[in-house]
Formats: structure tokens, sequence, C-alpha cells
């Protein structure tokens, strides 16, 4: 089978997930510390203010999390790097662009297939985002699922250009 090509643009990452920024980005995810969201944001703006393209951006788009969990953590970690990515660049953040609907499980304990149909639970939050350049913002790529699917519904919704930034990413497993 055939994975499908990521529906974003570019992307960029500031760290493999492993090691110290797997550590911080799990500590993160439990509420107990947002230096590495910080980090992350602030290394990220700085490489996008590098990248003509990418610093044109009209707006930053933060992956959304269910009001249920946003309430349970107390933040969202994907608008924590969208943030600080803003301070650097001055490209304001968009969060009226992508609802996430409660009800699916979470995407580290799903496999690649789960993790696409899981992706379903977005949806266009109904602005018009005719000809706009956006840079989309999450804290972990892994599979690209959630990031392709987010990208389809900005473009869905009139974006031209969606740029992912992540924290970090996964490292892919070579298939031999």
């Amino acid at each position: 089978m055939c994975a499908s090509l990521p529906k974003y643009d570019e992307a960029a990452v500031v760290s493999y997930y492993e090691n110290e920024a797997k550590k911080a980005l799990i500590e993160m995810k439990r509420s107990q510390n947002k230096n590495f969201g910080w980090f992350a944001g602030q290394k990220l703006g700085e490489l996008i203010k590098t990248c003509p393209e990418w610093l044109s951006c009209d707006g930053i788009v933060p992956v959304p999390m269910s009001k249920r969990k946003k309430i349970a953590r107390g933040y969202n970690q994907a608008e924590i790097i969208a943030k600080e990515i803003s301070s650097v660049t001055g490209i304001p953040v968009m969060k009226d662009c992508i609802i996430k609907q409660g009800g699916y499980r979470e995407q580290h304990t799903l496999n690649a297939a789960e993790r696409e149909k899981n992706t379903e639970s977005f949806l266009p939050a109904g602005r018009d985002l005719e000809g706009m350049k956006l840079i989309l913002c999450d804290d972990i790529l892994t599979t690209g699922n959630t990031l392709s699917r987010c990208a389809e519904i900005l473009k869905m919704c009139g974006a031209k250009a969606v740029y992912a930034a992540a924290a970090a990413t996964a490292r892919r497993k070579r298939e031999e």
C-alpha cells in the first residue's frame, strides 16, 4: 500500500522526537513544563525569518485540541509553539480556522491507519481563507496524518499555501 502525499507544501521541524526532546515534549503534554514549546517556537521563528516565502505568510494556525482535553491540560501545546513563532516573526496566530470535535482517541495510541481515520475529528471552523498563505503548527510530526488533514481543511477554505511547522518529528524507519 502506498502512503498518500502530505497536503501541506513544506515542513520544518526543530528536532527528532527522541532523547531530551522526547522527554521535554512528554512533559509538555502532561502539563509539567512548557519550556520546550517556547524553545521550539523560538527556533522555528528564527528559521522562518530566513525563508522569505514562509515569512510572508498571513497567519499561524495551531492544530486544535478538543475543549475537554484543553481544559484538562490547561493549554494547547501547539498554541504555545505558535505564539512563540509569532513573537519572533510578527505573523499573527489564527485559532479560528479549524475545530476538533472530541470523542476520538489520542493519536499516539493508534497505528498509522487508525491515525488517518482519527483525523476526521478535525473540521473547518467556517472562516474564509481565500488566497492566504498559512503556517500550520503542531508539537510532533509522526505519520503526517494530522498535519495533512488540517492542511487539507485550510486549503478547502481557500488557503493557497500551507506550510507545516513542528517542534519534533519521528525518524522514519527504513524499509528493507
